[in-house]
């Protein structure tokens, strides 16, 4: 070109994420299009020398089609005003490459620095691209390059049909191009993007958050994550990047966990702009998920937000890999499966190496077992040597209770990871121990424990079981205070990759488990059902290293923030339980492991429900008033009509003359009405059919009296229909009958309702 202008491609199409295609101009040599609107790929621009601080950019273009027209620009330099220079190729192989200004550009991009750059291109530089789909021949072709900076003869460009594309787990093959399975020990999307190593922060990822002191991305080997942003507030820490997709059935996969105030901080994943995740709060360990991209160009973000109140949790977002596919029709050579990896022939994807397995050196087409003296977890790319064995490496496993005895017997905590042929052996085995203390509530019939009987108690101080008194109830409780046989309502397990063992006995206290290698849940679960409102309660220890945590959780959602390490004294946390089904879990999250690290542990000291239908009662409670219950009673019952009681009642007391009382569960009886009396335990007064007015005057209404239909009906304003009988509420009425086939009172009131408890 002439020295006052410089050609380049306006907007050079984008292969992958940060691929640049400088060879639109080979493409079109083997395609056409009939004279319709150039494409940016399609066109070259020509700038004229600046004057006045602006220049004009003329458009040639490559191809049969229509070009924009002039356009004015500003004269700040772009990174197109620079042309690469090289130098002689010296003895290693190596030559200068520099860059001068082509044009009279100011300011905008600084001239790139000179840099050693390889003479001759290596297959591994190889590029390729596809054109644009000839509608007459419907072919398109596949055109092969080297970067400038090295030299080398590319293949010849090949056309293939316009639907041509390589699957998952192939690749193209450039001197057929033709598809060809990946080797064992690699593996390929078919033409997309795989980001599943973060040693730093790859440079098609951008960076950057908003807030006061607020942290960005940061790479950490295993995963980015969205910085150290645990207890600011008003925080946007977001990850972004764009992609191309040409072909149908693209998409975009990735593994994110997250721990932060539910409903209100969390992470989000956005598709040009467009919420495509809502906000994730609480993910323990990495959930993978997928979403599909269209044809064109798509910006992806993830963003983690933080809104300007409190803080519950982490305060994290971390993602483990990111995969687009669809950013090309084929891969033209398949990626080494990383260390800790293997695959066969023709593998989309890579597995984690089983454990006491290892792949040392990435590309491994299998994973070599470990010698007996050593192990690994999942995806470890080398063995470990076992470590002697120590009294840490063992536990207590206690045998049944018979005739008040029971043995002790030592085993291995597993996974196994020590030495024992250097280290300690198991301890022999220790008969005629006693059997373990019952837990509150239960008392011991003959080698079981057995829930106290009904209306009986036992606190963690009693020895037996102990009828409660009368005017007070035994209600049930579950209560775990010694642990050496797992209760048959509490379950455990692990959900990960790298789990040891789930749960453990200890027998003062449960612990979450040993063995933990990386991002693992825990979980612990108990199922109860609540005859009334009570409570669970439970003590909590930590003992733990990093960013492991402990989570409770009440029917599936978080109820209070997490314990970290620094719990490290036992606390007690409880919460109230309304009557019904409750699932109550307890879910310790292992964070990513480091070398050297210890064990982490979360210690469940205690579990208290209050309220159940099932286990013993720890203590008594007193009846409310209008209750009663004698001794030895697992419930309080409701006063009969006609009684009454006061708090801590044995019974119920009829009412007194002069005074009713109509309902149930009642503190203390109604006095009559002026003209109405009742005798003892009465339900209602009754007028008698005589009603005195004043001393010496009254009325004898016996003569109006009925025993058969009532008198009316009587209209009222409303419509109603009103029925009296006039001297009392007991009589054959055949006039009006409730839901039950029972004649209506003549008075109005409550009507009569089962009593509780009783059938």
């Amino acid at each position: 070109p002439p020295t006052s202008s410089i050609w380049f491609l306006v907007h050079p199409m984008n292969i992958g994420i940060s691929r640049i295609s400088l060879l639109v101009f080979a493409l079109c040599a083997f395609c056409a299009l009939a004279n319709s609107a150039c494409t940016p790929e399609q066109l070259q621009g020509v700038y004229s020398p600046c004057s006045g601080g602006q220049r004009t950019v003329t458009y040639r273009t490559l191809a049969q089609c229509n070009p924009p027209p002039p356009a004015v620009v500003n004269c700040e330099c772009t990174p197109y005003d620079y042309v690469a220079q090289y130098g002689e190729c010296r003895a290693d192989h190596l030559r200068v490459k520099s860059y001068k200004k082509a044009t009279d550009c100011t300011d905008g991009t600084a001239q790139p620095e000179s840099s050693l750059v390889s003479c001759l291109c290596t297959p591994e530089q190889l590029q390729f691209t596809f054109g644009i789909c000839d509608a007459h021949t419907k072919t398109r072709q596949v055109v092969f390059f080297y970067p400038e900076d090295c030299t080398g003869t590319p293949p010849k460009p090949r056309a293939v049909p316009c639907d041509f594309k390589c699957a998952p787990g192939q690749r193209l093959d450039p001197n057929t191009v033709t598809c060809l399975p990946c080797t064992a020990g690699s593996h390929s999307l078919g033409g997309g993007i795989a980001m599943n190593t973060w040693a730093v922060m790859p440079e098609a990822l951008k960076t950057a958050c908003t807030g006061r002191n607020c942290s960005a991305w940061k790479a950490h080997g295993e995963y980015i994550s969205s910085g150290e942003n645990t207890g600011k507030d008003g925080i946007r820490s977001w990850v972004s990047t764009s992609v191309e997709i040409v072909g149908e059935g693209g998409y975009v996969r990735f593994a994110y966990r997250v721990d932060a105030e539910p409903e209100f901080d969390g992470l989000e994943f956005f598709v040009d702009g467009r919420t495509v995740m809502p906000l994730k709060s609480t993910a323990p360990r990495f959930l993978e998920v997928q979403f599909p991209l269209s044809i064109g160009h798509h910006d992806l973000r993830w963003l983690f937000r933080k809104d300007d109140t409190k803080s519950e949790g982490l305060d994290v977002a971390m993602l483990r890999f990111i995969r687009v596919s669809g950013t090309n029709f084929a891969d033209l050579r398949c990626t080494p499966c990383p260390a800790g990896h293997m695959s066969g022939e023709g593998a989309a994807t890579c597995t984690p190496c089983p454990p006491n397995t290892a792949a040392e050196t990435p590309g491994s087409s299998s994973c070599a077992a470990c010698t007996d003296l050593q192990y690994s977890y999942t995806g470890s790319p080398r063995c470990t040597d076992r470590a002697p064995c120590t009294a840490n490496d063992y536990e207590e496993v206690w045998g049944p209770c018979t005739g008040g005895q029971r043995t002790k017997f030592y085993a291995w905590a597993q996974p196994m990871i020590c030495n024992n042929l250097t280290g300690i052996r198991l301890p022999p085995p220790v008969p005629n121990q006693p059997c373990a203390p019952c837990n509150p509530g239960h008392h011991r019939v003959g080698d079981a424990c057995e829930p106290c009987p009904n209306g009986h108690f036992r606190s963690e101080h009693d020895a037996a079981c102990l009828p409660c008194p009368s005017g007070h109830s035994a209600p049930k409780s579950v209560f775990y205070q010694h642990f050496d046989q797992w209760p048959a309502a509490l379950h455990s397990g692990c959900d990960g990759e790298m789990c040891g063992t789930s749960w453990r006995l200890r027998q003062s206290h449960l612990d979450s488990g040993k063995g933990h290698h990386g991002a693992v849940e825990s979980w612990l679960e108990l199922r109860v059902y609540m005859v009334s409102e009570g409570r669970a309660q439970f003590t909590v220890e930590m003992d733990c290293y990093g960013d492991s945590f402990l989570r409770f959780f009440v029917d599936g959602e978080p109820d209070a923030w997490p314990f970290t390490r620094y719990w490290h004294e036992p606390f007690t946390y409880w919460v109230n339980l309304p009557s019904g089904f409750h699932t109550l879990r307890w879910v310790f999250t292992k964070g990513q492991f480091h070398e050297g690290e210890p064990n982490d542990f979360a210690m469940i000291h205690e579990i208290k429900v209050t309220g159940t239908n099932v286990g013993g009662a720890l203590n008594c409670t007193g009846c409310a008033a209008g209750t009663f219950a004698s001794e030895g009673s697992l419930y309080c019952h409701e006063c009969d009509h006609g009684s009454y009681s006061g708090p801590t009642a044995g019974n119920c007391t009829a009412c007194p003359e002069g005074t009713f009382m109509e309902g149930y569960g009642a503190a203390q009886c109604e006095r009559c009405g002026n003209g109405t009396t009742s005798g003892p335990g009465a339900t209602e007064c009754d007028y008698g059919c005589t009603f005195q007015v004043s001393d010496g005057v009254s009325y004898d209404l016996t003569a109006l009296s009925r025993h058969d239909e009532m008198y009316g009906p009587i209209f009222g304003s409303a419509g109603h229909k009103y029925y009296l009988n006039i001297c009392s509420k007991d009589h054959r009425n055949h006039t009006c009958f409730d839901y039950y086939g029972r004649a209506l009172p003549t008075l109005p009131g409550p009507g009569p309702r089962p009593r509780p408890g009783i059938p």
